[in-house]
């Protein structure tokens, strides 16, 4: 069943939507404020993110460009009554995926979360992964263009990239555009252990 984070203040909607979504058959939780809202959606994976622009303690807007800041790719439907095209285009360009106009037709809405959810594929989100005793080895999603960088802070990340495997300890930069990785998103699979460098 798919998750669905719906970060609204609004209660009458809150409870609106998530009946409805429930009825298509989603699995539907719910944040009142924006802080709330990017605790959570950092916390646990979720499908999709239904996600008001004006919130309390933390606009739509700041949670989506700290969501992807954090490399948190979760679609993210903007649902806002602020329909100027500025809006829209600072919503799109922060990291949203989508962005509707309230008031809305649900049976538009429902065709929006449909199409997100039936087009991406699962990404692992940064708080997945394996541990093996008190070692952790996490998943992440790998930039897919040329001269992005990915920054990886403490610990030990293990990635594989064309058939490579990499293993990578304290805190640097990796250039990826040296690599070509073989997925847009790399799962590390148990097995056996890393020899030691």
């Amino acid at each position: 069943m798919k998750r669905i984070l719906l970060v609204e203040d609004e209660p009458g909607l809150v409870l609106t939507l998530t009946d409805r979504l429930t009825r298509e058959g989603y699995a539907v939780e719910s944040a009142a404020d924006g802080e709330a809202g990017l605790e959570r959606a950092s916390r646990e994976p979720f499908d999709l993110l239904l996600l008001d622009l004006m919130l309390p303690r933390m606009s739509g807007f700041d949670v989506c460009r700290e969501l992807r800041r954090r490399s948190i790719e979760t679609p993210v439907i903007m649902l806002t009554a602020r329909g100027a095209v500025v809006d829209k285009v600072v919503g799109l360009k922060l990291g949203a995926d989508d962005y509707v106009t309230k008031p809305f037709e649900m049976a538009e809405l429902l065709a929006r979360v449909e199409a997100h959810l039936r087009r991406t594929p699962a990404a692992p989100h940064p708080t997945e992964g394996y541990a093996f005793g008190d070692v952790r080895v996490a998943t992440f999603a790998l930039p897919t263009l040329t001269q992005r960088f990915a920054r990886f802070s403490g610990g030990v990340v293990i990635a594989r990239f064309s058939g490579h495997t990499a293993v990578f300890r304290n805190s640097l930069t990796v250039r990826t555009e040296s690599f070509t990785p073989c997925s847009t998103s790399t799962r590390i699979r148990p097995g056996k252990p890393p020899r030691t460098m």
